[in-house]
């Protein structure tokens, strides 16, 4: 694995200078930048019809490089590898080379659920590109297998994500209902396929937004009896305590 990062920095490494020498900074011909979603482009086959061909030669280089290290045994197995890395990344909140491994992860399978789940999540974090947003976790639940027993290829952490991007889009704008609705939604869906304390976690949120702060407790303790710490939700106890004494009495 170490080897695999180590050949990616290269990469950069190279198509930084190739792109300063041969002055493709300063007349930009294409809308090529492996810190933006897709590299800039719209589609998959756009990307590989028109990409610059400095890197398309590191493009090449890449995949053959990870195809032949004997650490995969496909560019699905190369693609999920990445994606991982660039969540791990985006968790860290190093947004920009989060998009650098999901590009590569992209560029090896573009059909891989995570990928457009992971730009989703880029795209959340700005008010101006939540509909955007949207489009790519759609996108993502299209690519998703619910029977699936790999993690990275099954919706529920999908649509956990969504509906919390959903309600965070909500607080930045809370005359869209239809956000918390569309929310609500999603994360019902994840619980009906895997009961996971992080949905719980995030419905409480989502019910707190809707004025049902019973509800809203009930999913914080069925959040907590799952395992998730009670540091996970900021201040959110204590506002909701200012809204509705705990039911339970255990906060």
């Amino acid at each position: 694995m170490a080897k695999l990062i180590i050949f990616g920095i290269v990469v950069i490494i190279i198509l930084a200078v190739a792109y300063g020498y041969f002055g493709l900074n300063k007349k930009p011909t294409s809308p090529y930048s492996n810190t933006k979603v897709m590299y800039g482009y719209s589609s998959y086959d756009e990307y590989i019809k028109n990409r610059p061909e400095v890197a398309k030669t590191a493009d090449e280089s890449l995949i053959n490089f990870v195809m032949n290290s004997g650490e995969v045994k496909s560019r699905a197995e190369a693609s999920q590898n990445a994606c991982n890395r660039g969540s791990d990344y985006s968790n860290k909140g190093d947004k920009e080379t989060a998009i650098k491994r999901y590009n590569q992860a992209w560029l090896f399978d573009p059909k891989q659920p995570c990928i457009f789940a992971g730009f989703g999540s880029y795209y959340a974090d700005s008010p101006k590109t939540v509909e955007k947003s949207f489009e790519m976790y759609e996108k993502a639940l299209t690519l998703a297998n619910p029977s699936s027993e790999n993690d990275i290829e099954n919706p529920w952490w999908i649509l956990v994500d969504y509906g919390e991007a959903l309600d965070r889009a909500y607080i930045s704008d809370n005359k869209r209902i239809d956000y918390l609705d569309k929310a609500l939604d999603n994360l019902t869906k994840s619980l009906a396929i895997k009961d996971t304390p992080k949905a719980h976690r995030a419905l409480s949120f989502v019910y707190y937004h809707k004025g049902d702060y019973k509800e809203a407790w009930s999913q914080v303790h069925l959040a907590v009896n799952g395992g998730v710490d009670l540091k996970n939700f900021g201040t959110f106890i204590d506002v909701l305590k200012k809204a509705m004494p705990d039911p339970e009495g255990k906060y």
